[in-house]
């Protein structure tokens, strides 16, 4: 059988999903939730903590929930892994399904000269284990908070929607600064940790 190319393309209706076609929401914890509130003035305080969007209460007009929207410049969905248990038996190595684990969820945010993002990430760092005190100022569950990244369409339908349960920043990467980067705006990532994820298919 001969495969032509329009069979090809009946195969991917919508021209196939693009990677730079997505959108990052999420919270923050409440003390970060107030300096967002500094930053994006009263509007942004009186509406809560949510950022980038439309995930609980959002953040309006051109304050931080746009600064997600526009500056998280990279994302990832997240992947599925189930680690085998090797299992000894009769001179060979059965594997069997063992413990569900998830890799840490990394975005990529363009840094403005507010560092808006910045400092609510870094506040949230802060929060978890202080500079100086070596220690945590909010409990647990504030700490953790949920984030989604969506799949949008080429007319910004929503293809899917993965929702990062638990997430918290273990990594706020350094910015590399250089007299010779001039033609350059600066960019960091955020490495978060979270307990697991949900979708259409983990239902």
């Amino acid at each position: 059988m001969t495969l032509r190319i329009d069979d090809f393309k009946g195969q991917l209706p919508g021209g196939g999903a693009r990677p730079n076609l997505f959108r990052v929401e999420g919270t923050f914890p409440s003390p970060v939730s107030g300096l967002l509130a500094e930053i994006g003035g009263a509007a942004a305080g009186a509406q809560g903590r949510a950022i980038g969007g439309s995930v609980g209460n959002t953040l309006g007009g051109g304050g931080p929930s746009n600064l997600v929207r526009f500056l998280c410049k990279g994302a990832s969905i997240p992947g599925m892994t189930v680690e085998p248990v090797e299992v000894p038996f009769r001179g060979r190595v059965l594997k069997v399904p063992g413990d569900r684990t998830f890799e840490p969820w990394e975005l990529t945010i363009i840094n403005d000269t507010d560092f808006a993002l910045r400092d609510a990430f870094e506040k949230w760092n802060h929060l978890i284990n202080s500079m100086e005190g070596n220690i945590g100022s909010v409990s647990l569950q504030e700490i953790q908070q949920n984030w989604r990244v969506t799949q949008l369409g080429k007319n910004n339908e929503e293809l899917k929607t993965y929702e990062i349960v638990g997430c918290w920043p273990s990594t706020v990467s350094p910015i590399e600064l250089s007299y010779e980067s001039t033609g350059a705006i600066e960019e960091f990532t955020v490495t978060l940790e979270y307990q697991y994820f949900k979708t259409n298919t983990t239902d």
